[in-house]
């Protein structure tokens, strides 16, 4: 559930409890396959043979389900990030402000990664990662509805009304996004 249809899936659910529930209803007319023995089963009709299943399920997705898909992953583990971690505390402190301790997903920041550098040049570079990290925050944002509040968008903020002393900018960047 967690990687093919990450908007259902709930991390307290025990997984025993719906294998039972699915042995208990439809008996002996299901069967399950599993990859891995940490990755989830498969379930299919005991009429299809599990290697037509596994082709069905995995191999015959167009590009564009697949993509959906990895995206709804990802925005799960934002929601999840934003849900385990603890608020900004108002008005935050300048210590409470430091991009170290906001922690992002772990999945995002690799998928940024991979999309902005490739996978044979990881961000190296304090450059990079300051990139990644950005664009990090600010998906985190926008996913979250602002609820998830980033040092980035706080910084901004601060320091536009500090330099300019014009909130008239501060409400252009935010209508922004920043």
């Amino acid at each position: 559930m967690q990687s093919h249809h990450a908007d259902f899936y709930n991390k307290n659910y025990k997984i025993y409890k719906l294998r039972d529930k699915l042995v208990k209803h439809f008996k002996f007319i299901i069967n399950f396959w599993q990859r891995y023995p940490t990755t989830s089963d498969l379930v299919h009709s005991h009429e299809i043979p599990t290697e037509q299943a596994v082709v069905m399920a995995f191999e015959n997705a167009t590009l564009a389900e697949r993509t959906v898909k990895a995206a709804m992953v990802i925005r799960r583990a934002v929601l999840d990030g934003c849900n385990d971690s603890q608020q900004l505390p108002r008005p935050p402190a300048d210590k409470d402000l430091r991009t170290e301790i906001i922690q992002l997903p772990q999945l995002l920041i690799t998928v940024l990664s991979l999309f902005l550098y490739s996978k044979n040049r990881k961000p190296q570079s304090t450059r990079c990662q300051r990139r990644v990290v950005c664009a990090g925050q600010d998906i985190c944002v926008n996913v979250t509805k602002g609820k998830w509040k980033m040092p980035k968008h706080i910084l901004i903020g601060i320091c536009v009304r500090h330099l300019t002393g014009k909130t008239k900018l501060n409400n252009i960047l935010n209508r922004h996004g920043h």
